[in-house]
């Protein structure tokens, strides 16, 4: 799972890998959770805000679910693709934003990175796999 280049030959392990794209769905659902939660601590904030903010996250955190459920039922490319982006603009944007030491979020965001990559390239191959039509299995005999 966590080798973003592994050969991927069958497609059976294409599956597994495009299912690899869940992991950043996840992780992008978890820092909404951990961004709100950390959010109503500060305080000077009008109630609204906190309001606003959590309709946000919420809609962020059903959005990953959507796309984490679609990835893990139907492998489509285009959602690994969307999750992958969505992990990379959160992880400039948080460099932006502030800087980053080198602690336990940075190095779960080059984790699911990695997962993203693989779960890319295996809906890719996968879905090249599907076009051209069922494999035959050579220890069959007709």
């Amino acid at each position: 799972m966590l080798n973003p280049f592994k050969p991927l030959e069958h497609d059976y392990e294409c599956v597994d890998a495009a299912k690899a794209g869940v992991f950043p769905a996840g992780w992008i659902a978890l820092s909404y959770v951990i961004v709100y939660v950390a959010s109503m601590f500060v305080r000077g904030k009008a109630p609204m805000v906190y309001v606003a903010e959590g309709v946000v996250c919420i809609l962020a955190i059903g959005l990953a679910g959507f796309l984490a459920w679609r990835l893990w039922t139907r492998q489509s490319l285009w959602v690994s693709i969307a999750i992958l982006a969505w992990l990379l603009v959160e992880f400039v944007g948080s460099f932006v934003v502030h800087t980053v030491g080198i602690g336990g979020g940075l190095v779960m965001t080059l984790i699911a990175a990695a997962c993203g990559i693989l779960s890319v390239r295996g809906a890719w191959k996968l879905r090249r796999l599907r076009a051209l039509g069922p494999a035959v299995d050579p220890t069959v005999f007709d």
